[in-house]
């Protein structure tokens, strides 16, 4: 393509080859350069591999940030596909390591906060890279880190585009939730990325090898265990341990300043040199009107469902999908379990797990509702701890197991859970799994009935 002019830009020499694109460097008709990253011609014509590549400049195109690589346009021509790009010279974080075997602790420590900067960015817009990894950190001449490659981001706004089944990314920096669930990722899936990407950085070696593993024996790996933190710098190790622990609810923000030692993250935000000069009463008075308009539609988005529905609060739709269960209105309340559902949201997950049980709308499915149940459980939603303990209990797709029933009730009750209460109860009751015990039988549907739940308190009075 080299001395090709496409929309006003003239590709002038190639820069980079990937799989399944090559990037040019290009001036336009002012002698400004820009980056130009084509679409292979044999990728072209496959829609899916074509829609990805637009929603990378899509999600791009909406972030302005100094640590993220700036798209300025997009466009097919002639059977190609281009992402037109700043032009920043500089390497990537893999080519460095590759080039330069050590690098100073204030440069990783520069380059970390950087990165964590451009991600508490990305995700206060609701964006999940979802491939951090050293090729996709672009360190500029300026020592300065730029943030790259946004196909297969996650957006809330439902630009992400991973077909069912299908593992997008690199393994061996894969988050244990984008193994097992690529699709329901959330930020937190970044932050592991990162600290695999800094782990490999500090150690100079890759976390595991992939030509000498097979892929499956890495993914057991990343799931069921940790990576060995001796082999890292004692001052990195409390910070890399936060970003790697293996489930993603325990899994903290980064702090951006201070980190070293630090077991609790926060996103750092500056007020504006307009903010901080103007004292005036008119402007604090316009401060409080704004405070308290604010508060009104917190309180409104929470509170009150068909608010919080209108806003988009997932807990409010999953709300509206109970009250059209609970009115045998499968079809609708389905609707509404998927708009939650969609969000990430664990009492959705579990909605959904209700109507694949009960085959309302179509024929009953153990299999996918046990997957909702355990997505939802492991998401903390007592309900869905309550579903799993049911599932143990009856022997619903697994084998019949009362302890686990038992743990997964416990979990669901120390939650406030009134049915897991009532359902330890019985246990006891019954002796199913534990020593017959009235006494503690008692305790639990007294807890449930104080809860509201009226089976418990009609049970009460016959113990």
């Amino acid at each position: 393509m080299n001395g090709k002019t496409v929309n006003g830009y003239k590709i002038l020499r190639m820069l980079g080859s990937g799989g399944m694109a090559d990037v040019y460097f290009a001036e336009n008709i002012l002698e400004m350069p820009a980056a130009i990253k084509v679409i292979k011609k044999k990728y072209y014509d496959d829609k899916i591999i074509r829609d990805r590549f637009k929603n990378e400049a899509l999600i791009m195109k909406s972030l302005d940030h100094p640590y993220i690589r700036k798209v300025i346009d997009y466009f097919e021509n002639d059977g190609y596909a281009m992402i037109v790009m700043e032009f920043v010279e500089g390497m990537t974080l893999k080519d460095l390591m590759d080039v330069k075997k050590t690098i100073s602790d204030e440069t990783v420590h520069k380059y970390f906060e950087q990165c964590i900067s451009a991600l508490n960015y990305t995700h206060s817009r609701g964006i999940v890279h979802r491939d951090i990894k050293p090729s996709n950190i672009f360190i500029t001449t300026a020592g300065d880190v730029k943030l790259v490659d946004y196909g297969i981001a996650k957006s809330d706004s439902g630009n992400s585009h991973t077909v069912t089944g299908q593992t997008l990314g690199t393994v061996i920096y894969m988050s244990p939730e984008q193994i097992i669930d690529p699709k329901r990722v959330t930020y937190k899936t970044d932050i592991y990325s990162l600290g695999v990407t800094f782990y490999h950085l500090l150690t100079g070696r890759p976390p595991y090898h992939e030509k000498t593993g097979s892929e499956y024996i890495i993914q057991s790996k990343i799931v069921n265990e940790s990576l060995d933190m001796t082999v890292v710098p004692e001052k990195w190790r409390s910070i890399l341990k936060t970003c790697l622990v293996k489930n993603p609810l325990d899994r903290k923000i980064i702090l951006i300043e201070g980190f070293v030692g630090a077991t609790s993250i926060e996103y750092k935000h500056t007020r504006s040199k307009l903010t901080q000069s103007v004292k005036s009463n008119y402007f604090i008075y316009i401060l409080a009107i704004s405070f308290l308009a604010i508060t009104t539609l917190v309180y409104l988005y929470f509170q009150n469902v068909k608010v919080g529905r209108f806003l988009g609060n997932p807990y409010a739709e999953f709300l509206t999908g109970e009250k059209y269960f609970e009115e045998k209105n499968y079809k609708e309340a389905e609707y509404w379990f998927n708009k939650s559902a969609s969000q990430s949201n664990a009492y959705g997950q579990y909605g959904l797990g209700k109507i694949a049980v009960y085959g309302e709308t179509r024929a009953a499915d153990t299999i996918k509702a046990i997957e909702w149940f355990t997505l939802s459980a492991m998401n903390d939603c007592p309900k869905g701890e309550n579903a799993m303990g049911i599932i143990y209990l009856n022997g619903y797709g697994v084998k019949r197991d009362p302890s686990e029933a038992l743990k997964w009730f416990n979990k669901s009750a120390n939650k406030g859970e009134a049915k897991a209460m009532l359902n330890i109860a019985q246990m006891h009751e019954e002796g199913d799994g534990v020593p017959k015990d009235i006494s503690k039988a008692r305790i639990w549907y007294t807890k449930a009935c104080q809860k509201g739940h009226s089976e418990a308190c009609e049970r009460l009075k016959v113990l």
